[in-house]
């Protein structure tokens, strides 16, 4: 935004504040909560806003909590359920990007949070002497209902909706509606759903966004089209999806809870002799490498994978040097990509 034509009320919606409190902060006038001081220099800093007196920069250190010292290192851990898949191999670059730009230390634990025995957690969190943990799953009861980890925790992807810890992520029923929608645009009626584990938020939340959408347009829901695999590995959903292209009742087209599952049914689509996006449309969701590189290329949902992880990180350093900071739950955008999968115009 040109810095011209920023006005307060520019820096009052950004901070989410009002006018009047902009207008004290700016001109250091009656009294306004340290937090909120922050919020609104931060979002004048951000837009380029010139206040006429000192550097916004030089403010907020006087008010930000003070951070660790170059020479020491905060660090923390980071639960992922693998790390191989792509979509937290992302994220994950996002994490340790913040991690560096803040002096701070990662560890990467391939284990599921929500899965680890109490005395195993407790084992990661002291021995390691961490301060924190991102973690991408549910947490165990052993956090939720205890007082058994006593460090900031940030949730990504994942979320309790615990009031005690931050989460960031993405509105995945939302999402999942967009992709259902356009599926459903493209005139292909009879649409199958891939999922993965169910101990997931988000893949009982996109479920439900295929369920509620078919019903919303009156179409039925064959149970054989709805396929819940106990990991998302692609062996598996390829003879799965063999077999139902292959059967009286087969469906025309895929929404599959990632991309590689999505070229999974590409590749099973060939083996059958179907083409795509004429026979069949097929709709990914992440955006990773996969989806830009199959042919054809992957209509999918795009979420900010390595923003994700950078604020997911920010989110956790700020908790870890001010535990006073307050708990936040954002929501991230997305945008449905249009490619090759259900558009013929991009096949070639």
């Amino acid at each position: 935004m040109n810095r011209t034509k920023v006005t307060i009320q520019d820096i009052a919606e950004a901070a989410n504040v009002s006018i009047a409190t902009v207008s004290r902060v700016i001109n250091n006038s009656g009294k306004v909560k340290d937090n909120t001081r922050i919020r609104v220099l931060t979002a004048a800093r951000d837009l380029h806003f010139d206040i006429g007196s000192s550097p916004i920069s030089l403010l907020l250190s006087e008010l930000e909590p003070e951070k660790p010292k170059p020479d020491t290192k905060t660090g923390f851990l980071v639960f992922t359920p693998s790390i191989t898949n792509s979509f937290y191999g992302s994220v994950i670059d996002g994490i340790q990007s913040a991690a560096i730009a803040n002096h701070a230390d990662c560890l990467v634990i391939p284990r599921n949070m929500a899965e680890l025995p109490e005395h195993e957690l407790r084992l990661l969190i002291y021995g390691t002497n961490v301060s924190g943990i991102i973690t991408f799953s549910l947490l165990p009861d052993t956090v939720l209902k205890t007082d058994a980890v006593n460090i900031p925790i940030v949730q990504c992807s994942e979320s309790d909706d615990d009031p005690r810890y931050s989460s960031i992520g993405i509105d995945d029923y939302t999402a999942s509606v967009n992709a259902m929608e356009h599926i459903l645009g493209t005139g292909k009626t009879k649409v199958a759903f891939i999922n993965g584990p169910a101990n997931y938020r988000f893949t009982k939340e996109r479920q439900q966004a295929y369920v509620d959408t078919m019903k919303k347009h009156g179409l039925p829901i064959n149970p054989q089209w709805m396929i819940q695999l106990p990991s998302i590995g692609t062996e598996m959903a390829y003879s799965t999806v063999i077999q139902l292209l292959l059967s009286k009742d087969a469906p025309n087209a895929f929404f599959t809870i990632s991309d590689s599952l999505a070229a999974t049914v590409i590749l099973a689509a060939k083996h059958t002799h179907l083409h795509i996006p004429n026979d069949l449309v097929v709709v990914g969701f992440d955006d990773v490498e996969i989806s830009r590189l199959c042919s054809p290329t992957i209509t999918t949902i795009s979420q900010p994978k390595f923003s994700m992880g950078y604020s997911a990180c920010e989110m956790l350093l700020e908790k870890i040097y001010n535990p006073q900071a307050p708990v936040k739950h954002t929501k991230m955008g997305t945008e449905l990509l249009i490619r090759g999968s259900t558009y013929s115009q991009f096949t070639g």
